[in-house]
């Protein structure tokens, strides 16, 4: 079944799925776990199909253990590659629980963590069901 939670990502495609289960099983056969900085054949041929995709002269890919530890390095191209300090993250969000990355978490999981990296600005969605601004439009709430 599909949950749509995207919990873990490959869980929204659904629990035990047998063509997932059968990929798993083949790449174990080969090799089960690497870190990101060794060469491996499935993360350079994700990285030629992302470059393939990109636009422009994007060609470049960069892999991770995980989100967190992928959002902390965003983070920290975003502000060397524009010289800008402030990166904006929406409330009702969740970015990992790494330091910079629960910065950006916009629910009460980063309290503990406070305070944390500077230059976070944390804006609300729109989201006109339950509005933190009671707009009763969409309009309004843009």
């Amino acid at each position: 079944y599909l949950d749509f939670a995207s919990q873990l990502v490959y869980t929204n495609l659904g629990h035990q799925h047998p063509k997932i289960v059968a990929a798993i099983k083949e790449q174990a056969d080969r090799l089960c776990v690497i870190q990101p900085s060794f060469a491996n054949e499935p993360a350079s041929e994700l990285a030629a199909l992302l470059a393939e995709l990109a636009p422009g002269d994007l060609n470049m890919a960069f892999f991770t253990n995980g989100g967190a530890e992928a959002n902390e390095n965003a983070i920290r191209i975003a502000r060397m590659a524009t010289g800008r300090h402030k990166i904006m993250a929406a409330w009702r969000s969740y970015h990992g629980a790494t330091h910079g990355a629960i910065a950006l978490t916009g629910d009460p999981r980063r309290w503990a963590s406070e305070p944390a990296i500077s230059g976070v600005v944390h804006f609300m969605g729109p989201y006109t069901y339950r509005s933190s601004f009671h707009s009763e439009s969409e309009e309004q709430e843009r």
